[in-house]
């Protein structure tokens, strides 16, 4: 890689920009990684950069690195745009994009199915996120769950009690300990904040996450599907190339609005909507959804682990939940009998997922646990 790497950026008065020249390699806090900083000739101040999608600085060899100036860590993110530039030097607005890089958009995406684990957010002993040890959560889920997907910042994350920064450093860890390593990263954006989900939602895009969830707001509720589709697609048009689910919890958000009504017309709405992460009891809707959309192939998620074999029998495609942190290699035992089909198989590790919550659910809620 040459040491200088020229590229033009306009200001907001269509000025050319500076040049940037690589800095020596800095070596990060875990000493695991080598990855370059960046400074302007002009001012040499450093800046940090997100390269996603189109854009790439002239002369680099793929995707550089991103220094996340909260924990230092050094990762590669995959191809997405150019999203934020901390501190931004005066010339250093827009980067003009470059022909020669390959088209990300082109790679299949892999199908949303199977065990997904709601993340539990470490914490450490005074109450602060503990973002080190969610690289060996990683491989704990991927070697000893058999669990290749996750879903950040939802009710086991606990992410609406957290900062908006809170939630944007976990999703950045995830999304950055889970590359090479976990088949999709969902990162949860609902706030009560309209503003505050926009804003989580373009830094998800902007970080390279898979997908996007959105919990419908609970606080001032919408009272209908039009109210909620509006919300929904006000948060989706902030990362339009990103793949969007509704996350139905109704006994928690009291939003009670059935998802066969919903579904009804949204991609028209909202193109990116993928599915649904379906956390209720009423089977009949999901089967209604599951019936009615099979043209559109929605990704149906169910959210209630201790009937999920049921949700299965009616086509769901897996599910997300909190169990799969610790239970995953057993349910999957029980996704294989059903494949099968070995249906008493299947019946005894539901029964003792069931068991386990059971005793679970008298300690106090699932989370608290």
């Amino acid at each position: 890689m040459p040491l200088q790497n020229r590229f033009e950026a306009l200001d907001l008065a269509g000025e050319v920009g500076e040049d940037v020249v690589e800095s020596p390699p800095m070596r990060s806090h875990r000493k695991r990684q080598l990855a370059p900083r960046f400074q302007t000739t002009s001012d040499k101040k450093e800046i940090r950069v997100i390269i996603v999608g189109d854009f790439l600085l002239g002369g680099t060899e793929g995707p550089i690195c991103k220094l996340d100036p909260h924990h230092r860590e050094l990762c590669s993110l995959p191809g997405a745009q150019i999203r934020d530039i901390t501190p931004q030097p005066r010339a250093l607005n827009r980067l003009l994009p470059t022909a020669d890089l390959p088209d990300s958009s082109m790679t299949p995406r892999k199908k949303l199915q199977g065990l997904v684990a709601a993340t539990i957010t470490p914490m450490t002993p005074d109450g602060q996120v503990n973002l080190l040890v969610i690289r060996q959560y990683v491989d704990y889920l991927v070697s000893k769950q058999n669990v290749k997907s996750v879903f950040v910042n939802g009710t086991t994350g606990e992410g609406l009690s957290l900062s908006i920064q809170e939630r944007k450093r976990l999703a950045e860890e995830w999304v950055c300990q889970g590359k090479d390593k976990l088949d999709h990263v969902i990162i949860q954006v609902g706030a009560l904040s309209l503003p505050e989900s926009q804003e989580l939602a373009r830094h998800a895009a902007a970080i390279g996450a898979s997908g996007i969830a959105v919990i419908a707001p609970f606080f001032f509720k919408p009272t209908n599907k039009d109210e909620l589709i509006a919300f929904l697609e006000k948060v989706a048009s902030e990362a339009p190339a990103v793949p969007f689910y509704y996350y139905h919890i109704p006994p928690l958000t009291g939003v009670k609005i059935r998802i066969e009504e919903l579904l009804d017309g949204i991609k028209e709405r909202i193109p990116s909507f993928q599915g649904v992460k379906f956390s209720s009891t009423d089977l009949l809707d999901l089967a209604q959804c599951i019936n009615k959309n099979k043209r559109e192939q929605f990704e149906f998620l169910y959210g209630v682990d201790e009937q999920l074999l049921s949700a299965l029998a009616i086509g769901a495609d897996g599910a997300v939940g909190s169990t799969y942190n610790y239970l995953g290699g057993k349910t999957n035992l029980m996704l294989q009998a059903f494949a099968k089909p070995d249906l008493a198989l299947a019946r005894k590790y539901q029964f003792l997922t069931g068991e386990f919550l059971n005793f679970v659910i008298k300690l106090g809620t699932v989370v608290s646990s």
